[in-house]
This record gives C-alpha cells, structure tokens and sequence, in this order.
C-alpha cells in the first residue's frame, strides 16, 4: 500500500490506495512530470466536481425539514400526482 498525505484547504487526508493505483500513479507521474499526489488530487476533483449553489441549498434545505414535512410533501404529490382517493 502506499500512504500520502493529501491538503486542500482545511481538509487533511492520509490515502492508502492498492498496489495497482500507488504503481499506476507512480509510472504517470514519471511520465507527466506531475506529483502522484497531484495525479490523484486532479482524479477526484474530476470525479467530485463542485456542487452548484442551488443545487447545495436544496440539499440544505431537504436538511433542515422534519420528517413531519417530508412526509406531507410526499402526500402532496401523491394526492397531486394521482388525486385524493
């Protein structure tokens, strides 16, 4: 395995990855000229791209509701979906 120590802003991460990842990073990054730490880090920004603000305050606000709301919301578009019964 192999072990590094990954900061982006207030976040520290120590990565163990599987032999076949560490020996893959390591033949880019002699080929690239990059970090295998940076080859990693441009890996998952490309896999956990930024979430959209209002994508974000949704979640936020999905959050914060009860279960109570949740549930009237989900009769509500039940009863709006396919009418009282």
């Amino acid at each position: 395995m192999w072990h590094t120590s990954l900061e982006e802003g207030a976040l520290s991460l120590l990565l163990t990855v599987p032999d076949e990842i560490a020996t893959a990073a390591r033949e880019l990054s002699h080929r690239s000229g990059s970090s295998p730490e940076e080859l990693l880090l441009r890996a998952l920004r490309a896999h956990f791209p930024p979430i959209p603000a209002e994508l974000a305050e949704e979640f936020d606000a999905w959050e914060q509701a009860s279960d109570h709301d949740l549930s009237a919301f989900e009769q509500k578009l039940k009863d709006d979906t396919y009418g009282s019964r």
